[in-house]
């Protein structure tokens, strides 16, 4: 299952239980973020609704910042926050695309080495694959159905939503070619390939925010 209208390509896989979606961008203004409400005044709503609302081709549940105290948030260039807690990990996509994954202590020199090169940041719940390395899983490792999103060398993103626990996802994804992957914790995700077909991975639960992969062809997700 998949779409192609020549500025986005999306691939919906399914191999050894897990749920993954292959995306390829013309552009990195393509990956867009949506609120439920404001930053300084977090709401929720369906993980349906918003990607339908932001027309997403691919959408997916961004981690919850209303429930963390200290976080880093930027959203298309724009800072809303620069709390570093010291126990998050950190994804930065930068203006060109490329996706760069910190550990805790990490954090902080990766905001500043990449400063106004920003375009998304996000703490997120642990670091998965660093630079085409697997890192160690937490102490209480539990098999649950969790998300990860990482890119590859030749800039496909990949999403991943498998029942595992967080080390075996880290192999996963870099078996899946990730040069850098994260966890984004245990939300769900949503493609609406063409207006024909849509999957929501984890049904239609309530979110804060969203990243999502939009089309450059205007409104439309037909298939072409």
């Amino acid at each position: 299952t998949g779409y192609d209208d020549g500025t986005i390509r999306a691939r919906l896989e399914r191999a050894d239980g897990a749920l993954i979606v292959r995306i390829k961008v013309q552009s990195p203004s393509q990956l867009q973020s949506a609120l439920a409400g404001s930053y300084d005044m977090p709401q929720t709503a369906g993980l349906e609704q918003l990607c339908l609302a932001s027309n997403a081709v691919v959408g997916f549940a961004g981690p919850d910042y209303a429930v963390r105290p200290t976080s880093v948030e930027t959203r298309q260039g724009i800072p809303l926050t620069e709390k570093i807690s010291g126990r998050d990990a950190l994804v930065l996509i930068d203006m060109s695309g490329e996706m760069h994954v910190y550990g805790p202590s990490g954090a902080e020199k990766g905001c500043r080495d990449h400063g106004d090169n920003i375009y998304q940041a996000m703490s997120v719940p642990h670091a998965l694959v660093i630079n085409g390395i697997v890192q160690a899983g937490p102490r209480q490792d539990e098999t649950k159905a969790y998300l990860a999103f990482g890119q590859k060398q030749d800039g496909e993103y990949v999403l991943m939503y498998a029942e595992k626990t967080v080390s075996e996802l880290a192999q996963r994804m870099l078996e899946a070619g990730c040069m850098n992957a994260a966890l984004m914790g245990e939300q769900g995700v949503y493609t609406c390939f063409g207006d024909l077909t849509r999957f929501t991975f984890t049904g239609d639960e309530n979110v804060s925010n969203i990243l999502y992969f939009a089309t450059l062809r205007g409104a439309g997700r037909s298939n072409p």
